[in-house]
């Protein structure tokens, strides 16, 4: 049987980590970059406006329409980001653009608050060539008409770009260097296990001979030990049980004549069948404990099942704090703005700080629900499984709207069912997030996953159907084994199929089956109702 050797696997482990934490320290710098390189943008842009917004007003005034036009051509052609400028009247009416052709009517749509605070109005348009940034200024307190100037975003994107391409020889040493040190690691663990198992398989072909150089003060150096220890053990009795056959051959030869050596062969006999009654009972303590082990390995995979669970529960809370985050960001920035153009009064200020906290509060809720969700339940209780059902989709429904998926729950009937209500929650959550998997991986052009809830004949029947295509036939009997997984490595652990069936089997009574529908695949969860 072939197999991957530990050291592979040290390896192959240490490098996963390092990409993993080198990619997440990448994210988090491209975020931030990101944040920053908007900021100073936003910041540029309304210098440039309130700079134009000064000097357009003697032209305004004077009627110098031609002043107007060479002061927003000049501006435009020192600042290589900017993509348009244009002034407008209190009326509405374009006094000077910076457009070859026609100017667009499109622009007029866009919304400016009335009146002249000061304070920039900021809105992004997004168009064939890339976003662009529109920064609005009043002209002398929106007296005499508005200023707006749109800003190119690509600049940013070359930006992050180059910053990436530097790290990138850093990452490449990171790598080498991780590599490196544990194939050393690996080479000093795993040497003396190797040998180990080198002279096991001997043992296995007969040979007693060989025994173990004990040279770690370790477990290795214990089990090296307990080897050289059976080795000795196993001579003895294979020579024991030479002589022993040697002896009863004697006695064989000469049992007419000796009836004393026979009833001395008789107690020999009887001796060696107490060692083989003290063999037996090893035996049963030995598959005693490997029944054990493998308890403890499905209570293992259990708990991975839960953590893998956990990740993505944990993925879905940050795309719904993504927009909250966003929200605070530019309450911040509105509040700064204002302070810096002496425009934040006592009343702006307290209706900003109660956004603010009504945000921090939405999120707060967010985390207490996740608590609640992975709360293990120590006792039984009889629940609903469509509030379940609402708790789960709660969890999911910003994954599932930035991937574009339609989760259309079909009509209901109100089902109870007696057991963990947080064991049968995960379940359902392992279902939809295989559902939603499949759906990403395939690249469906309109991805739907249809949940039903009925009763039939006494039993709760939960139905997830997905539109990805279905399952291969090859394939579709061994999902629901251990570690089976046809995601790609890293993304897939192969046991979430199989402990929701486990909890569905042992722990309600009931069963989960996979089946394929017309357009994808449709698992049913079958459960005693009350």
């Amino acid at each position: 049987m072939r197999y991957t050797s530990l050291k592979t696997k040290y390896i192959i482990g240490v490098c996963c980590l390092i990409l993993s934490v080198v990619g997440l320290l990448l994210a988090y710098m491209y975020r931030e970059f990101d944040r920053q390189l908007e900021n100073e943008l936003h910041k540029r842009g309304a210098s440039i406006a309130r700079n134009l917004a000064v000097q357009s007003l003697t032209p305004i005034l004077t009627e110098n329409t031609i002043a107007l036009q060479l002061l927003v051509y000049e501006t435009k052609r020192n600042e290589a980001d900017i993509r348009y400028i244009y002034l407008l009247d209190q009326q509405g009416k374009v006094l000077a653009h910076t457009f070859e052709q026609a100017f667009p009517a499109d622009l007029l749509k866009l919304h400016a608050p009335e009146g002249g605070s000061g304070t920039p109005h900021i809105i992004t348009i997004q168009t064939e060539d890339g976003l662009i940034l529109d920064v609005s200024i009043p002209i002398h307190a929106g007296d005499f008409g508005r200023v707006h100037v749109g800003f190119s975003e690509n600049f940013i994107s070359r930006e992050l770009h180059q910053i990436l391409l530097k790290g990138l020889p850093f990452i490449v040493l990171i790598l080498l260097v991780g590599i490196g040190a544990a194939w050393w690691f690996a080479e000093k663990i795993t040497g003396p296990l190797a040998h180990l198992s080198e002279n096991v398989r001997k043992v296995g072909a007969g040979e007693f001979d060989g025994e173990i150089e004990e040279v770690t003060n370790d477990e290795v150096g214990e089990l090296s030990h307990a080897y050289n220890t059976m080795i000795r053990q196993l001579r003895e009795l294979t020579a024991e049980q030479m002589k022993t056959e040697h002896e009863l051959r004697m006695q064989a030869s000469t049992l007419e004549d000796e009836i004393a050596e026979r009833q001395e062969a008789q107690q020999q006999l009887a001796f060696k069948q107490q060692q083989l009654e003290t063999l037996n009972r090893v035996l049963e303590e030995r598959v005693s404990k490997a029944v054990n082990e493998l308890r403890l390995k499905d209570k293992v995979m259990m708990l991975q099942g839960r953590q893998a669970a956990m990740g993505e529960m944990i993925n879905n809370i940050a795309h719904q704090w993504r927009q909250p985050i966003n929200n605070l960001g530019l309450i911040v920035q509105g509040m700064k703005l204002d302070y810096d153009a002496g425009a934040l009064t006592a009343e702006q200020m307290n209706e900003d700080v109660d956004k603010i906290m009504k945000t921090i509060m939405f999120m707060s809720q967010t985390i207490n629900d996740f608590n609640r969700f992975f709360s293990p339940d120590r006792n039984k209780t009889t629940f609903s499984i469509c509030k379940g059902l609402k708790k789960v989709v709660a969890m999911m429904e910003a994954t599932l709207f930035i991937q574009g998926i339609n989760l259309r729950i079909e009509p209901q009937d109100e089902v109870m069912v007696e057991g963990y209500c947080s064991e049968y929650n995960q379940v359902l959550l392992n279902l939809l997030n295989n559902a939603k998997d499949i759906l990403i991986e395939r690249a469906v052009e309109k991805p739907v996953i249809t949940v039903s809830i009925l009763r039939e004949n006494g039993t709760a029947v939960v139905k997830v159907q997905d539109n990805a295509g279905g399952i291969p036939d090859d394939i579709i009997g061994l999902i629901f084994d251990p570690y089976f997984t046809t995601k790609e490595e890293g993304k897939g652990s192969g046991i979430g199929l199989y402990m929701s069936k486990m909890i569905i089997h042992e722990h309600f009574g009931g069963s989960l089956t996979v089946r394929n529908v017309e357009g994808g695949a449709e698992f049913s969860v079958r459960t005693p109702c009350v």
